[in-house]
């Protein structure tokens, strides 16, 4: 029992989207790099849930933080509503519980504020980005229609 045609090529399309991805990083300077920028984004992601359990008084380290931060991203590959709204809660209440220290009714209120303000940090950030990289909403819906929209072709 092999694949059909049309799988093949769909699994040949998606390993060599990803394998064209990774190649810049054949470079050991460049893959150094990302990996630096990658640990240092990760490390101030956990930096701002630490921080935002300091204030729900929850007497938790920076490693549940960081786990609760990993299980909340690792939520977002779940189909959800825009926003990840409930998923998001969900796996921020379900890690809580897992490290234990806090209520279900505690991690669901942090769970809400602390989204609420991701989501107020994305917006506020998000005109800043485009106008670093020179471009405007209106250009950047655009590419996003030209992207999501075209007709979608068998291989």
């Amino acid at each position: 029992m092999g694949l059909s045609a049309a799988a093949a090529a769909r699994l040949e399309a998606l390993v060599g989207g990803v394998t064209d991805g990774l190649r810049p990083l054949r470079r050991p300077i460049r893959a150094l790099r990302v990996t630096v920028w990658s640990a240092i984004v990760w490390g101030v992601g956990a930096l701002g849930y630490w921080l935002a359990m300091l204030v729900f008084d929850m007497e938790l380290g920076y490693s549940a933080a960081a786990f609760v931060m990993c299980a909340a991203a690792l939520a977002a590959i779940l189909p959800s509503t825009p926003g990840y709204t409930g998923i998001y809660h969900a796996a921020v209440v379900f890690a809580l519980g897992i490290w234990g220290g806090a209520s279900k009714d505690l991690a669901l209120s942090f769970a809400i504020v602390n989204h609420a303000l991701t989501i107020g940090v994305l917006v506020v950030m998000g005109p800043i980005g485009l106008r670093m990289l020179g471009m405007s909403g209106s250009e950047l819906g655009q590419r996003v229609e030209e992207r999501t929209l075209r007709p979608m072709t068998d291989p």
